[in-house]
């Protein structure tokens, strides 16, 4: 799974393929590390059987409302991806003792 965060701001960079963001955004700053999927059906007491390995990009990449909206229109265009056009619920934080210990997360090569 590859991870980035988007911040949408007026003045933000027009970014022109936000769907396939990995590729067109800077990504130095980032780390991997095994873990599990997410969502709202796993917790603390519910894990999820699936176990994958992380690629998260730690920068915030600020972004214009216009390459957000672009977004929005590839994912429905492009995947019909209705359902991922609207908030959902997500993953609360797990307790500390199943985070990944520090020295299991690696820069990305």
């Amino acid at each position: 799974v590859q991870a980035q965060v988007f911040q949408v701001v007026h003045g933000g960079h027009d970014v022109e393929d936000m769907l396939h963001g990995w590729t067109v955004v800077d990504h130095s700053n980032s780390v991997m590390y095994a873990g599990s999927t997410t969502g709202p059906s796993h917790n603390n007491m519910v894990c999820s059987p699936y176990a994958i390995t992380w690629h998260v990009d730690k920068s915030c990449h600020k972004v214009s409302p216009t390459a957000f909206d672009n977004l929005c229109k590839q994912m429905s265009d492009m995947y019909k991806l209705k359902e991922d056009l609207y908030p959902h619920g997500s993953r609360k934080l797990v307790d500390s003792k199943y985070v990944v210990k520090a020295e299991h997360v690696k820069p990305l090569a």
